[in-house]
């Protein structure tokens, strides 16, 4: 095979197994900047250095077979890196930031109708999970490698929100005068996540955390999705696609309904309009028609990252990036002609509301997920030190700067000074996610990097038939697959 059949078939953000008789060797083709995973041996085709750097290989990594795999080591050593989902956090956040800047700005008649849509954030945040999260067990379940372990996949989760989560709770609190928080009933409904199941409740503590009690919800299920969804067999892609994307699409469907008949019994919450309190529409139900959209996103990166070349939209994607944000704007305004925040108060306006929100970010993600991440102004704009700064403090930003508002708007500077109110809510708030993060958030992150990513089993699973995972199968190079030992 000649070098540019060989550069076609290989480059792009997929893995190229390649036999050899002492490791099972992964080869991932694209700009994953991510460690190498120490060296081997690559066989004839690419054994020589010099082809290697004029087939324009940017990194490879290998991955030891499962046999002689250091303890602890991650079973998808293989999934590429999406460096720039990290900055579509400080993209969320922003958003969320600018969402509730309009419900202090709007009774003083600063905002216009298109600015009360600044609330795709929270579909964002879910997104960003359900895709990072989800996509190690999916391409556990399609390549047939060992799932992430349960206990460190929650150890990390756990390490990652609860410690930040329990110092700004308490400080809230007692800044907002917030005293039932520290009551027995308090302190397991609000410590304990719990705040969304009683509409007492969800807007107390820290009023925004509802958001990380349907994410603590998430984190319990997806294991168990996951486990229920690798009984089910799969003997090719398109079974593989149709097993995944089928009961996603059955959990839209029913995460619309549910938040159809909430929608229709809820009370309405004072001075936010058309907004319900009933907690049907606070809990996990109600979002699982965004996890499901990041799920599918996950499933779908994961298949076309095995395919020999990327397809059409692919390539349109990393050519021109901004193509999809351009849809994404046409989104936001397809939700504000409807006037704002009042969306008619009906059970029609109110879904068409959440699920544009959801294809909003969907929109925003498609260039973060696929395509060269270094090309083009786009995905450099995303890639700025101040976006991915304020990524690193996005939860802790979240966290404190509702209070941050409530205090300064206390204090008269909304009607006063509008202009330096917003800027000091955000400098304010960004202090302090900055300091949540730096003296306490990282060093529990970095504990929950230490642990273990996945089982060591016997090795890869077979397909019912003994062949090779569709995946797997398909990435290996001609011949390959049939020469490859059974034992």
């Amino acid at each position: 095979m000649g070098l540019d059949p060989l550069r076609r078939r290989l480059e792009g953000s997929h893995q190229v197994g390649v036999r050899d008789p002492r490791l099972r060797v992964v080869i991932a083709v694209s700009g994953d900047e991510g460690p190498r995973h120490g060296r081997a041996s690559l066989g004839p085709r690419l054994a020589d250095h010099a082809r290697h750097r004029a087939l324009g290989l940017r990194s490879i990594r290998v991955l030891p077979d499962s046999a002689s795999a250091p303890s602890g080591a991650p079973p998808n050593l293989a999934t590429p890196r999406y460096p720039l989902l990290d900055s579509l956090r400080g993209v969320a956040v922003l958003s969320v930031f600018g969402a509730h800047v309009v419900l202090y700005l709007i009774p003083v008649g600063y905002i216009g109708p298109l600015l009360t849509r600044l609330d795709p954030g929270i579909a964002i945040f879910l997104l960003l999970s359900a895709f990072l999260l989800y996509r190690p067990f999916v391409q556990a379940r399609y390549d047939g490698s060992p799932p992430p372990a349960v206990f460190p996949f929650a150890a990390r989760r756990i390490l990652r929100i609860v410690p930040v989560y329990w110092l700004a709770l308490p400080i809230v609190a007692l800044w907002l005068g917030e005293h039932d928080v520290f009551t027995l009933h308090g302190i397991v409904t609000y410590f304990g996540f719990a705040q969304i199941y009683d509409a007492h409740t969800i807007g107390g503590g820290i009023g925004q955390a509802w958001t990380i009690c349907v994410e603590m919800t998430f984190y319990a299920l997806l294991p168990v999705w996951a486990w229920g969804l690798r009984r089910i067999p799969f003997r090719s892609r398109r079974g593989f696609l149709a097993s995944e994307l089928g009961v996603l699409a059955g959990i839209f469907l029913f995460s619309v309904v549910w938040k159809s008949l909430a929608f229709q019994t809820g009370p309405p919450r004072p001075g936010l309009g058309p907004a319900k309190v009933t907690p049907e529409l606070f809990t996990l139900p109600a979002f699982l028609d965004s996890l499901a959209f990041g799920m599918a996103l996950a499933v779908l990166s994961v298949v076309l990252s095995a395919r020999s070349a990327p397809s059409r939209p692919e390539r349109l994607i990393d050519r021109v990036p901004w193509l999809a944000w351009a849809a994404a704007a046409l989104l936001w305004w397809l939700s504000g002609i409807g006037g704002g925040t009042a969306h008619a108060g009906s059970t029609a306006g109110y879904i068409a509301h959440q699920e544009l929100n959801v294809l909003v970010a969907v929109a925003l993600f498609l260039p973060a997920i696929f395509g060269d991440h270094r090309r083009g102004w786009l995905r450099r704009l995303l890639a700025s030190r101040v976006l991915v700064w304020l990524a690193t403090i996005s939860y802790g930003f979240y966290l404190w700067h509702l209070a941050v508002m409530h205090q300064l708007a206390k204090a008269g500077w909304v009607t006063d000074a509008p202009v330096a109110f917003t800027i000091a809510s955000f400098v304010l708030s960004a202090a302090l996610g900055a300091a949540s993060y730096y003296l306490v958030g990282r060093y529990f992150i970095a504990l929950g990097r230490r642990l273990p990513r996945g089982r060591r089993d016997g090795g890869a699973r077979r397909s019912p038939a003994g062949e090779l995972p569709p995946a797997r199968a398909a990435a290996l190079p001609e011949g390959a697959a049939a020469s490859r030992p059974r034992g």
